[in-house]
């Protein structure tokens, strides 16, 4: 059964592995060329942004790819990815391009910030076909504020911008110490459901308490 490559995606974080499947249900095999350019510029201040772009091509088409990974023809989709990071704050793009029309296939950007009184980040990321077979463009975005040493508030939230509903919202409280951190969840998920009058979007409300060890993990 293939369970480990399920949510294959061809991105620059696979595009010079010898097996880009992760684990080991399927396997990439034939003769391939992994082709990339990389340009990275630094600067004394801490900033530093790279810039890649690349592709793969192979003797024969390989038929273990599906459709939507951009990798079954000889010549692969184009990826492209580019990331700018300074002290506390970091950004990133990463997009597939048809490698026929050039069109974009898959398009995703976020940023990350980490200061003293807090963190947070967004991400925004539009699919024409994801693994479920439909295109889905959604927004990610959570952040915590630091109230004192130890105690914080969370809030996270993910809409779907194709049904233009809010798929779950969360706040919490934050407990952090060296040795644990404990959350406090009050969360929110809307879902659509299936009724004899049609399609009806209905709320489910839950308390999650997540509990996290530093040397053991969640």
């Amino acid at each position: 059964f293939n369970e480990d490559s399920l949510a294959f995606e061809f991105d620059e974080t696979n595009l010079m592995r010898a097996n880009k499947f992760p684990g080991f249900d399927l396997y990439e095999g034939g003769q391939r060329l992994n082709t990339g350019l990389r340009a990275t510029v630094r600067y004394d201040n801490g900033f530093n942004g790279t810039v890649l772009v690349g592709r793969s091509f192979r003797r024969e088409q390989d038929d273990v790819f599906t459709l939507r990974t951009g990798l079954r023809p000889k010549a692969s989709d184009w990826v492209i990815a580019a990331r700018a990071d300074m002290p506390g704050v970091s950004a990133y793009v990463r997009s597939r391009l048809d490698n026929d029309t050039g069109a974009v296939r898959r398009f995703e950007a976020g940023a990350d910030v980490s200061k003293r009184w807090g963190s947070g980040s967004i991400r925004y990321l539009r699919d024409n076909l994801d693994i479920s077979g439909v295109k889905q463009e959604n927004l990610d975005a959570r952040g915590q504020l630091n109230l004192t040493k130890n105690w914080a508030v969370s809030v996270y939230g993910a809409r779907d911008l194709r049904t233009d509903v809010w798929r779950r919202r969360d706040i919490g409280v934050v407990y952090t110490d060296d040795c644990v951190r404990v959350e406090l969840i009050y969360q929110r998920q809307d879902q659509f459901t299936n009724t004899p009058l049609g399609r009806t979007l209905r709320n489910n409300d839950s308390v999650v308490v997540r509990l996290t060890l530093a040397t053991l993990g969640g």
